[in-house]
């Protein structure tokens, strides 16, 4: 009995010491990020209560390549699987940005109190944030798998994007 004890301890500590690494690699900062964050869109979809937050992004490297993407953060009490491809499409005063990416697939969990989020990102031109900015009428639709969300730009989110645009332009 003492020597089953023995040796399932000793497979016990074999196996909690397998996952630990035996050199850690210091973590390198390739780019620092700029970020937009709480940018609620207006627009109550026909179930439930469903949020959207639209919010901007700007990577710039080492080398000082700038890179700017959209972030659509959705949560509701649905799950909206947003698409691989073109899924997120703004009509900024009638002229029609389709925008690719990767989808959700990635970034999909349930929350607090079962609340559905996901999260999908988006590269973005510059001179399209300074269009979106200085709109008047932006209309957003998030296409998933199974439906589709549409949301508008409030003043508050035209501010929002003004004061990024304006802060870390180009």
């Amino acid at each position: 009995m003492r020597i089953r004890i023995i040796v399932f301890m000793v497979l016990f500590l074999i196996a909690g010491c397998a996952g630990v690494p035996s050199v850690l690699e210091p973590v390198r900062d390739d780019y620092t990020i700029d970020e937009m964050t709480g940018n609620i869109l207006a627009g109550t979809p026909p179930w439930g209560t469903t949020y959207v937050e639209l919010n901007v992004e700007r990577y710039t490297s080492r080398d000082g390549e700038i890179l700017y993407t959209l972030v659509v953060d959705y949560s509701s009490d649905q799950w909206l699987f947003i698409r691989d491809g073109e899924s997120l499409v703004l009509l900024v005063e009638g002229y029609r940005i389709g925008l690719k990416g990767k989808g959700s697939s990635g970034y999909r969990d349930i929350g607090y109190r079962g609340r559905i989020n996901e999260k999908a990102w988006y590269g973005i031109s510059f001179e399209s944030l300074e269009m979106i900015a200085n709109a008047k009428e932006v209309e957003a639709r998030i296409i998933g798998s199974r439906h589709h969300v549409d949301k508008h730009f409030s003043e508050e989110n035209f501010r929002y994007f003004r004061e990024f645009v304006n802060k870390h332009g180009s």
